[in-house]
């Protein structure tokens, strides 16, 4: 078992997250949750000994004698390999050894829908117990027995999947945000009675005159009253309930849409065979890209994805055509602006955050700060050096800069990476607004359905619509381990998973 306790880390004098206390218990599969730059990856490499946490802080591995980490981003480049496949075969070699902790930092990144159902599986038969981070909400449900949050330096425990945890959350907004009306609808209450007495009071006085000593004490005893009321409206000030935090709609001037034709690019017969390679990665594909859409490419890792959004780029001629053969024909309209966001695109701005958006031409610091805001990079995050940011926080970032820069036709090759689920909600919001044609992959179901309005899926025979399995297929493998675990379970919990169980036919059925 894994014993936390008072974990505290800092960093150049500021803590991170202080008195962190929790526990693993052998064969758990715990989740982990926060928004980006709340110090999910610190805390996992500080379990992995690779951070050193504060004095005074306890790490305990009691009978979980071997550690493996697994990183966010593949460390091992192989142009060869998809990044999701270089991302299973890091996991699969991890999950080899057989270590009492599998640490794993986002690693359903860059996992196409079969490599997700892959990952599920391999977890949920692995040996020992497995702490994850990860923003996938579909993943996290159909894996995690339990969920840890860790958001303001702090952390806490919930039991069950996600979509517990989520009603949990919602449940505590809903009551702080009725003890909030509460509070404030008696603090005005208050506050609007001792105004009245104080003015009542003060024209008491002003009536009593010198020579009417009952009037005067009558003044003196309202006057009294009115300044003890004054001291509960203080308290009440004191004792103030914050309001939920919720997110404002996105109110920022996009640069306008140029006046280009309805048809900005074009694919004839397109495809593609890499250097080396016997048979072609993708194609033929034959479509338009229409001015003002959002076109999803879907596919498997290493279909392609990524190396049509460069073709693209060649096309327009801004940068060099992928190594291999391409056949057929695709053109860009040549008044077109191209503006590609890789999803291993890193950022090395000198800069903060707002001096970045000045300089891509955002209009002024007030509108900078509203699309900052938008991406959760409020406040002190906005002046931080870029270099400070977390990797998620430079995803963030990184959308902002390519937003504010204008194109006619934006790329996006897996957006919603290291992104959190605010992130991952914010992001959806802009791309629906953005008066641009988007181009994008992503293996994030719930993002393609709210932003895409066409999808096309690449394969060897060409593009086809897509089927949305990936819901599903989870679904399938939980209620598999769920009958499982029922029949061996003891009669206290036996209740609460043919619960889960019935949830999750009623899914299915539904899906039908």
């Amino acid at each position: 078992m894994l014993d936390v306790r008072d974990l505290s880390v800092s960093f150049g004098g500021e803590k991170l997250f202080s008195d962190v206390s929790f526990q693993i218990a052998s064969g758990e599969r715990v989740a982990l949750l926060g928004e980006n730059g709340c110090g999910k990856s610190t805390l996992l490499r500080v379990l992995a000994g690779e951070v050193q946490p504060d004095p005074g802080s306890t790490v305990r591995l009691g009978d979980l004698s071997r550690i493996t980490y697994v990183e966010q981003a593949p460390a091992d480049v192989d142009d060869a390999l998809s990044a999701g496949q270089r991302m299973r075969r890091r996991i699969a070699a991890a999950i080899a050894e057989r270590p009492s902790l599998l640490l794993l930092d986002e690693p359903t990144n860059h996992l196409d829908p079969g490599g997700l159902v892959w990952l599920q599986a391999q977890l949920r038969n692995a040996f020992g117990a497995i702490v994850f981070a990860c923003h996938d909400r579909a993943f996290v449900e159909a894996v995690a027995g339990r969920i840890l949050h860790l958001s303001r330096g702090s952390l806490r425990s919930f039991s069950g999947g996600y979509r517990q945890y989520e009603e949990r959350i919602a449940a505590e907004a809903a009551s702080q945000g009725h003890r909030h009306d509460a509070w404030r609808k008696e603090r005005d209450r208050v506050r609007a009675a001792s105004q009245r007495q104080r003015t009542w009071a003060e024209q008491a006085h002003r009536d009593a005159g010198e020579r009417n000593p009952s009037a005067k004490r009558r003044a003196a005893q309202l006057m009294h009253k009115a300044m003890a009321t004054e001291r509960r409206v203080a308290r009440l000030d004191e004792e103030r309930v914050l309001k939920p935090w919720e997110a404002a709609p996105l109110s920022f001037s996009f640069l306008p849409p140029r006046d280009l034709p309805p048809v900005l690019a074009r694919a004839q017969d397109v495809a593609f065979t890499y250097a080396g390679a016997k048979r072609a990665a993708f194609g033929p594909l034959s479509f338009d890209l229409r001015r003002g859409e959002r076109l999803a490419l879907e596919g498997a890792n290493g279909t392609g994805k990524t190396t049509l959004l460069r073709l693209l780029m060649s096309a327009a001629g801004l940068e060099h055509r992928p190594e291999g053969r391409m056949q057929g024909r695709l053109s860009v309209h040549p008044g077109a602006r191209l503006l590609f966001f890789r999803q291993e695109e890193q950022l090395h701005g000198q800069g903060t955050p707002l001096q970045e958006m000045l300089a891509a031409g955002a209009p002024d610091p007030s509108l900078a700060r509203t699309l900052l805001g938008h991406f959760h990079l409020r406040g002190d995050s906005a002046l931080r050096p870029v270099a400070s940011l977390s990797p998620g926080e430079r995803v963030r970032l990184g959308f902002c800069l390519s937003l504010v820069r204008g194109a006619d036709i934006l790329l996006l090759d897996e957006p919603t990476n290291h992104l959190d689920i605010d992130g991952r909600e914010a992001l959806e919001e802009a791309l629906t607004v953005y008066p641009g044609t988007v181009v994008f992959v992503s293996h994030d179901e719930r993002f393609r359905t709210r932003v895409a309005t066409r999808a096309l899926a690449l394969r060897l025979r060409g593009m086809q619509e897509p089927r949305p399995v990936l819901e599903r297929d989870l679904l399938q493998m939980r209620l598999a381990e769920l009958s499982g675990r029922l029949s061996a379970a003891p009669a206290k919990q036996r209740a609460g998973l043919e619960a889960e169980l019935d949830r999750i036919v009623a899914q299915l059925k539904a899906m039908q």
